[in-house]
């Protein structure tokens, strides 16, 4: 999902990642681009020119996170 702060405007990516945000006046905006799993990225500084094609392109990294370790001890099975 993409979104652009300080406005209602958002939009999701195709299946390869493409994306067209329509409407959005001319000025220098920050987009939010984010997706489950992975870390969202903020794109600061983005200037748009009505009538022209801007581009804004980012890579997301999945978002991983280190869980503690735990030891499982279990006594020996012995049948009786």
């Amino acid at each position: 999902t993409i979104t652009v702060r300080g406005f209602t405007l958002a939009t999701q990516t195709d299946s390869l990642g493409n994306y067209t945000l329509r409407g959005l006046p001319s000025g220098t905006h920050a987009m939010q681009f984010t997706r489950g799993s992975y870390v969202k990225v903020l794109l600061e500084n983005v200037k748009v020119v009505v009538g022209q094609t801007t581009r804004a392109d980012v890579a997301l990294k999945p978002d991983f996170f280190l869980l503690e370790t735990v030891e499982v001890v279990e006594e020996p099975f012995v049948e009786q």
